[in-house]
Parts: C-alpha cells; structure tokens; sequence
C-alpha cells in the first residue's frame, strides 16, 4: 500500500507539473497575439494576466496532483464501504446510504458556495496587480516621494475584500466540522441502527461490527480528505478562469501585402478614442505627412496622442475614422508581422528630478541635440530662434504641438 500511494503521488504531481506547463503555454500564445485594446481591459490587464498564469495555475495544481489522488481514493472507499454495508445487512446499510446523502447534499451545496465566493474574491481583489505593478514602478514611486499613497491604496485594495474572505472562512469553518464529525455521527447512526438487530437475534455482534465498520468509514474517509477539500475548491475556480483565455479566438490579419516600405507617411482625418475611454477622444481630425527621409518630432504633454499615433502606426489598435498611408497604400492592407518588422519602435521610460515631479532633467532643446546628427549647438540654437514654425529644420519636420518656449523643460514623456 505505501508503495502504490507512493508512486500514485510522484506520478500525479509529475503529470500536474507536465500539464501545467503546457497551459501556461497555450495561454501564453492565445494572449500574445491579442491587440492593445484587450491589456486596456482591467481584467486582462498586464498584471492581471501575469497574476492569473501563476496563481491560477498554482491553484489548479490541487486537482492534478496527490490531493486529487487521495480525493479518488476517498470517494472509491467511501463507495466500496457503502456497498458492503448494504449487501451485508441492507436494513443498516440503508440508514447510512441516507446519512451518505444528506452529507453529500451538505457537501454540494458548501462547495458550490465556496466557489461563488472564491470566484468573487478572484475578481474583486485586484491587490495582487496593484502589488506587482508598484514593484514594477518602484523607482519611480520612490524618487516622486509617494510611498505612503500607495500603501494606503495597496490597504484599501484589500479592505475592499475582506468581507467575501470573512464568508469563505466561515464556510470553511462549517465545511471542516462537518467532515471532521462525521466518523462519529456515522458511527452512531450504523450502531444505533443495529443494536436493535442484535437485540432481536436478527443479527450477531460480529455482523453488526463489521457493518457499522464499514459505515464508520465512510465518514473517516469524509475526514481523511478535509484538509484537501478547500483546495479542491479552489483548482475547481482556478480552471474556470484559466479555460476563459482558451476560448480566445486566433485572430485573423486581414493583410497580405508585404512590400517594403520607403518611409513615405500620410495621415488623413485620424479620429481615435481608446476603446476603455471611448468618451474621451484622443485624436480628433488629425493630419500628417511626410516624405522618405524626413524625420518627425511629436512635442507635447502627455496626453496629447504622440503614443497613440505610433501605436495606431504599427496597429496596436484600429483607428475608428480616418487613414494612416503608408507609401500610398492603407497601413491595414500591409501583412501585420511585416509591417512590424519594417517599423522599429523604441521606448524609453522617463527620468524624474527629484526638485520637479513634472519635468525631464533636460531642456527640449537637448533632447533635439541628440536627435539631430553633426550639428553644433550654437548652430541648433541660433536655427530654434529663426526658423518658422511650418518649415524644416536640417532635415527635422517640427509638429508644434507644445504651448510653451523651445528653451523650456518638457513635461513627464513630453518628447
């Protein structure tokens, strides 16, 4: 016996470890190819989707592995005992078939409760999220002197819980009496039932030891899987939530042409408000163009859409009115693996100073020195002051979209 429960345990966790693996792999490649507007979604956020691949799957670990080889091994025990009281001495067995079911139908109805509330605390508790998107902000959070705030925040996330957990423990409270009590209530109910027999000369005391044995351990088995049962309940919740992104259809990429790209940009009437904030418009009637070679500087607060026309460039998101041309041709029509790879985007995370919450440590002229190749600064500074807004500079198309002074200091990602 210890050997088979040995070997049952190893390869039931090496089957658990094996399957999991492959589904955080199919989750992995069903949520790479969504687009932009599906991360905006608070459920299937970054950190959401993160949370969700590793503690999901940790959770669903529990119905793979040796605490569902000790459950099947409870219920095939609790099924065998139970047929051996009733072919034994029907008249005892029956009475501890009807204790069976009115602890199986207590059973149901507790599990089916605890996983509407763990379901429910899945969904309400986002402290886990806020939590690893902090630590993914951690500098700058620190230089901006805001820890506090977000410890008050991080609290009240779990404030905001706590409830749905005092009604989970309460159901786990009852749930673990009920099962930790029922050896004895089956015990009782078997001897009870038989001492009558036995009194009758209808049956010996043999007889009725080994049926209300065999009753008995029912309710044993019923206390053997307790400590397992909570997390049963939670692999049964974890799997609704991780089967929810293999429903995720592929997505099919309407375009086919993949000719190479001189550069040439023209932007037509582009209106866009993100799909999470469809009240507030991003673009409203916008109109670029450039020619192969130029180079455009996007200035203004954050905001302004300097992002979003790039996002919106590579389609991270569709534009709802308007056209993005690319050499002549709709940017849509361009196969979406070519048109990135002919697209290089590079971001860069902001530097805050600690004397200003709102401002890069560099004027914008020096971000433009930097952009702009073999040119002295004398020169750039002297061509800042004379040329006109709706020329170019060595190259360099201005988009006017600051309010303020060339000289003064960008906003937080103004540039």
């Amino acid at each position: 016996v210890w050997g088979a429960l040995t070997a049952a345990s190893y390869f039931s966790s090496l089957c658990s470890e094996k399957v999991l693996a492959f589904l955080r792999t199919i989750i992995l490649e069903k949520v790479l190819h969504r687009d932009a507007a599906y991360f905006d979604e608070p459920k299937t956020s970054n950190a959401s989707i993160v949370n969700d691949i590793n503690q999901q799957s940790g959770a669903l670990a529990a119905g793979l592995d040796g605490r569902m080889v000790t459950f099947v091994w409870c219920s095939t025990s609790f099924v065998a005992c139970l047929v051996n009281s009733l072919l034994r001495q029907w008249q005892i067995g029956v009475y501890g078939l009807a204790t069976s079911i009115v602890f199986l139908v207590i059973l149901i109805i507790l599990f089916r409760l605890m996983t509407n509330y763990m379901e429910r605390e899945t969904q309400d508790d986002h402290s886990a999220d806020l939590a690893l998107e902090m630590f993914a902000q951690t500098r700058t959070i620190q230089v901006m002197a805001v820890e506090k705030y977000f410890e008050k925040k991080y609290e009240h996330a779990q404030q905001n819980v706590h409830s749905i957990r005092n009604k989970i423990a309460i159901v786990k409270s009852v749930t673990n009496a009920l099962n930790m009590s029922a050896i004895f209530v089956f015990g009782a109910v078997a001897f009870a039932a038989g001492a009558r027999f036995v009194f009758n000369g209808d049956l010996t005391a043999q007889s009725l030891f080994i049926v209300g044995i065999s009753i008995e351990f029912c309710g044993c088995v019923l206390s053997i899987v307790n400590p397992a049962f909570p997390d049963l309940v939670k692999a049964n919740s974890a799997a609704r939530i991780l089967y929810s992104y293999f429903d995720l259809s592929d997505p099919v990429d309407p375009g086919t042409e993949k000719g190479k790209l001189s550069g040439e940009i023209t932007v037509k009437n582009l209106h866009f408000s993100y799909p999470s904030r469809s009240d507030h418009e991003v673009m409203r009637d916008l109109n670029v163009s450039a020619d192969a070679g130029d180079a455009i500087a996007l200035v203004g607060p954050s905001g302004c859409g300097k992002s979003t026309l790039i996002a919106l460039l590579e389609r991270f998101y569709e534009q709802w009115e308007g056209q993005i041309m690319l050499d002549g041709v709709d940017h849509r029509r361009y196969s979406l693996s070519h048109l990135r790879r002919q697209i290089a985007l590079v971001g860069q995370e902001s530097f805050l100073r600690v004397q200003s919450l709102t401002t890069f440590n560099s004027a914008i002229t020096q971000q433009l020195m930097r952009s702009v190749k073999r040119v002295r600064q004398p020169m750039l500074l002297l061509s800042l002051r004379h040329f006109p807004r709706d020329t170019t500079l060595h190259s360099v198309l201005w988009v006017d979209l600051y309010p303020v002074d060339k000289n003064s200091e960008s906003p937080l990602r103004g540039l």
